[in-house]
């Protein structure tokens, strides 16, 4: 699942009308914590990785020119907070694969 994903964000900024976003991201899920066991000595947990790769104006879509969006340092905070309480769905590929052998 460390492919890049994609979802639409509305961004509102002070008294302007809000827009909407695109952001790429990469997601690498990260594994919880294991306290150990007589034959284990356990580990703390790894957690999610979120990075935001580029994001764009939605009205710039079509436009290979068009500039990339700044996010402000909350908006990045809540867009990886929104990713990592809503993960990407497992890509279904591989499972596809496996099952043709």
């Amino acid at each position: 699942m460390a492919g890049t994903h994609n979802i639409e964000w509305t961004i509102e900024r002070g008294e302007d009308e809000p827009f909407v976003v695109c952001v790429d991201y990469t997601f690498k899920g990260g594994a919880p914590a294991h306290y150990g066991s007589l034959s284990y000595p356990g580990h703390p947990a790894d957690p999610d990785e979120i990075e935001i790769e580029a994001v764009w104006r939605k009205t710039d879509e079509s436009n290979p020119n068009a500039p990339a969006f700044q996010l402000t340092d909350e908006e990045r905070e809540k867009i990886e907070a929104h990713i990592a309480e809503h993960p990407p769905e497992p890509d279904d590929d591989y499972d596809d694969y496996r099952e043709d052998r």
